[in-house]
């Protein structure tokens, strides 16, 4: 095990050409060999989370030894951020998606709409009026529409997932902690991401 929590037996994960065509590095940025620390940099974020993303498989040319440097080939690590983010985003899509099936399951005629004992002349003026409020509440910045709201609300997510998953190692490194007790740190801070995400989602689906 190394100070990093790490199994030095264990193999690198392999990325696939099709990945690779996938998400090619970015037009004028060659193909190179870089530690963990130029990674970072080159990825626009801690060392911390280069480490917490080797626990999850990101791939490596060369697991590090006492002296010796861990090794990453830049295009390999990128291709598996972007497929890691997309995933994450298509995770989140498809558990929306199900929420919005279950509702219509439940509610396939809309009985959910507080508004149905309603005449249908009337409904329309309630819909005009709601609609005519949304717009002029939108307008002064009272009403936030619901994609903004998501999208910061993802942003804010990512923020604190690559926090949480950076405090085993920083935890590691500080305080002195034992492989064991950072194996124990990385159940907990996944646990935690694990709760907020439900939170959100459920906060995210809509009423009944």
């Amino acid at each position: 095990m190394s100070a990093l929590g790490l199994s030095h037996a264990a193999p690198t994960k392999e990325i696939s050409s099709e990945l690779l065509r996938q998400y090619p590095l970015p037009e004028g940025v060659e193909d190179a060999q870089l530690n963990r620390s130029q990674l970072a940099t080159a990825l626009k974020v801690t060392e911390p989370t280069i480490t917490a993303w080797m626990r999850h498989d990101m791939p490596m040319l060369e697991r590090g030894t006492n002296g010796k440097q861990y090794k990453f080939l830049l295009s390999h690590c990128y291709a598996w951020v972007r497929d890691r983010e997309a995933t994450e985003a298509k995770s989140a899509l498809q558990a929306q998606a199900s929420v919005e099936q279950m509702r219509l399951a439940l509610f396939p005629d809309g009985e959910e709409d507080e508004n149905n004992g309603l005449s249908p002349k009337d409904r329309r003026e309630v819909y005009a009026a709601d609609r005519e409020y949304q717009i002029t509440a939108t307008s002064r910045g009272e009403l936030i529409p619901r994609a903004d709201v998501v999208d910061l609300l993802e942003t804010v997510f990512v923020v604190m997932r690559d926090g949480a998953t950076s405090l085993p190692d920083r935890l590691e490194r500080d305080m002195g902690l034992s492989a064991k007790q950072v194996e124990r740190a990385i159940e907990l801070t996944d646990a935690v991401l694990e709760d907020i995400k439900h939170k959100i989602e459920l906060k995210l689906a809509p009423k009944r």
